[in-house]
């Protein structure tokens, strides 16, 4: 009778390989890619002073949002929809844009709302979230301060959604914001 001797290195070393491959991704990463461009410039006021590549549709409600898209407005708000009313958006900003340390999110919309703001990356990495229920004008600041998430020069997505009782999500859209510690925005990309 013959001995056969096996080796399962490389089966072992394959197997390692691929493991340490996928452990390599970010958590809660999605394979789905954005293109974040075209930026709407507004000053500490919120007033437009321009746009930065092609002027776009952000900050506008949109028919519908890709299936990864939606899933960034999918979190647990641990607010209540009751005694809240589909009602028309009037205005979603997000400004200074661009933005260092802070952004001011605005929208506003005539009856009480469950709204959703999302910041994410090129990825649909989502780095910051949050949710208020508001009526008439909706103000929230946003602190951009962790540079490990908002670094210098670079580019973020906005998401927002509106909310109101049987209807989650009933209005969504998103804005693109640049990340910026310079004063002129000509230096900012």
């Amino acid at each position: 009778m013959k001995l056969l001797k096996i080796s399962f290195a490389p089966f072992l070393g394959c197997l390692i390989l691929v493991i340490a491959c996928h452990k390599s991704g970010h958590e809660g990463q999605t394979s789905a890619a954005i293109n974040i461009q075209g930026f709407e410039l507004v000053d500490f006021s919120g007033n437009l002073i321009g746009w930065q590549g092609t002027p776009d549709s952000d900050w506008l409600v949109r028919p519908h949002l890709s299936t990864a898209e939606m899933a960034v407005l999918n979190f647990n708000t641990n607010l209540s929809l009751t005694n809240t009313a589909v009602d028309t958006i009037q205005g979603v900003l997000a400004y200074p844009n661009p933005a260092w340390n802070e952004q001011l999110f605005y929208c506003r919309v005539g009856d009480s709302n469950v709204v959703k703001i999302v910041y994410v990356d090129s990825m649909l990495r989502v780095l910051k979230d949050t949710a208020v229920k508001g009526k008439g004008t909706v103000l929230v600041p946003m602190l951009l301060m962790d540079k490990t998430l908002f670094p210098d020069h670079s580019s973020r997505r906005v998401y927002f959604s509106l909310s109101a009782e049987g209807h989650p999500d009933y209005a969504v859209g998103y804005g693109d914001v640049r990340i910026c510690s310079q004063t002129s925005t000509t230096d900012c990309f």
